[in-house]
């Protein structure tokens, strides 16, 4: 559970799409907040996202080491994290608003509560089991997600399981092709 910081944690790739800078921006403005950034980019946006980080001042609460990391070195890197970020941009021309998105069922193994926009289908079911916010992308929203999360983050691990039962892929499989066993 977070005490006094809370851990913040986006994996995957750097786009523009994923609202970085709002992230970079929260712990600018919450001196509360860390965050580590694994995953790279395109040159330039990865500049971009380096450039903010000494902006302003907070390469010690930001992890940002441009690169991957992947199976039980992942799992390590992110042991500390409390909470998986998903800002994907909410729009009908955008691959995640019909896509299932991997890095949050990525966060949900990790045993991160989930805090994104609603933008995928997969939002509703945070919602459903209290796994998580869903946040409009601004440093207002985010910041007020965190500081509830903070605040009920028991209740979150526990909706994080009941999401996690859900989505079991015996049962979910099962019960999804009943009607092939049936026949």
């Amino acid at each position: 559970m977070p005490h006094q910081t809370i851990r913040l944690c986006f994996i995957g790739v750097l786009v523009e799409s994923q609202g970085i800078d709002f992230l970079l921006n929260v712990v600018a403005k919450n001196k509360e907040v860390k965050l580590k950034l694994i995953g790279t980019g395109e040159r330039a946006v990865v500049a971009k996202y380096k450039k903010l980080v000494e902006r302003y001042k907070i390469s010690d609460r930001v992890f940002f080491p441009n690169r991957f990391y992947y199976g039980s070195e992942l799992a390590r890197i992110v042991s500390d994290c409390h909470v998986g970020v998903g800002l994907y941009t909410i729009d009908p021309n955008a691959v995640t608003y019909y896509a299932d998105p991997a890095k949050i069922k990525q966060y949900a193994e990790f045993g991160l509560p989930i805090l994104m926009t609603d933008a995928a289908e997969v939002a509703q079911y945070l919602k459903r089991f209290h796994a998580g916010i869903i946040v409009e992308r601004n440093v207002e929203a985010i910041n007020r997600a965190i500081k509830e999360m903070k605040e009920n983050y028991t209740a979150y691990l526990a909706g994080l399981k009941r999401f996690n039962e859900y989505f079991n892929y015996r049962k979910y499989y099962k019960k999804a092709f009943r009607f092939l066993e049936e026949g």
